[in-house]
């Protein structure tokens, strides 16, 4: 017996994306803690994160998991004009870091010659940057939901 159920695509796209950045959130509250991890030391984490040496600090940390938590509610949640901004702030945001992420990937102005940071940037921070710009977007300006068929036996 087939039936079809409707899914809320709009509503899994931002649940998605809601994930990603809590996620980004409690890393940035796990490094507030003074842990380095995936890095031997904090040197080596910020290469490995920015590609660049820049010390993990509470003033910056707090602020980012901050604002990555306030998004990640605002895009859980998603109804509403002040969800709709965040997610054009989120949107924004991670858009505009494609194109540096991308020129660091073929190896233009790479910011290290750090290995991690550069498999990582590749592997990890240039799709999610893209794949949350694209995501945000939708969110932005309000998506349509889409229908998707369930096989029921």
């Amino acid at each position: 017996m087939t039936e079809t159920l409707p899914i809320d695509g709009m509503r899994l796209s931002r649940r998605l994306a809601a994930c990603v950045l809590g996620a980004d959130a409690l890393v940035h509250v796990y490094w507030l803690t003074g842990a380095t991890w995936p890095a031997a030391d904090e040197h080596s984490l910020s290469l490995a994160v920015l590609g660049f040496a820049v010390p993990f600090t509470a003033r910056t940390l707090i602020p980012l998991a901050l604002a990555l938590s306030v998004a990640a509610v605002a895009l859980w949640r998603g109804t509403g004009r002040v969800a709709r901004l965040i997610a054009l702030a989120v949107a924004v945001g991670t858009a505009v870091q494609v194109p540096p992420r991308l020129a660091w990937a073929v190896g233009l102005g790479l910011p290290t010659a750090e290995p991690p940071f550069y498999w990582l940037n590749l592997l990890l921070y240039l799709p999610l940057c893209g794949l949350l710009a694209v995501i945000a977007f939708r969110v932005a300006r309000g998506g349509t939901p889409m229908r998707m068929r369930a096989f029921l036996s």
